[in-house]
């Protein structure tokens, strides 16, 4: 079986899943549409992914029923769905081929989140060492960055200073 949403947001209508039976006694809830495929015709896989693409996504997107915020469709839309009709041996090699790319994409996915978080460590440890002072060797003749930092606040105060001074310098001219 397949299990449809039968309303929501207009872009997620016909959205599904495969059912295997996984819970016996198990009902489904009225905003979910259940279509029993027939292996004879359709693998559920490849209507599953059929109904992923972008010529499925327009059908529902152009049979839907539109409220003010949701959007849905009935049986006869879900029913009416045009699904390209090609031999079993085709459905299963594209059924093949998707799940070999999207097992591929999930693997390069979590290599890139893995180097992500590997490069967020490595700029996290870069970091500590250069505010420790253990990135590159010290020269003992620099400054310590307790005197910069004190020069550098020194160098603020008076900075503000005279441009206060310049400000009531102005505004006596007035």
């Amino acid at each position: 079986d397949i299990l449809y949403t039968e309303g929501g947001d207009k872009d997620k209508l016909g959205r599904c899943a495969i059912w295997e039976g996984q819970i016996k006694n198990c009902i489904h809830q009225n905003h979910i549409f259940r279509a029993r495929i027939f292996k004879q015709l359709f693998y559920p896989k490849y209507v599953s992914f059929f109904l992923q693409t972008q010529t499925s996504k327009r059908y529902f997107f152009k049979h839907a029923k539109q409220t003010t915020n949701l959007a849905s469709i009935n049986l006869t839309v879900l029913s009416g769905l045009p699904l390209p009709l090609i031999s079993a041996k085709e459905q299963l090699e594209i059924v093949s081929t998707l799940e070999r790319y999207f097992t591929t994409l999930d693997h390069l996915t979590h290599t890139i989140d893995s180097a992500l978080a590997r490069a967020e460590l490595l700029r996290q440890s870069i970091l500590k060492k250069a505010f420790s002072g253990k990135l590159v060797p010290q020269d003992p003749n620099d400054e310590p960055a307790s005197e910069l930092l004190k020069r550098i606040k020194a160098e603020r105060e008076k900075a503000k200073t005279e441009g206060r001074k310049v400000k009531r310098t102005r505004r006596r001219r007035k």
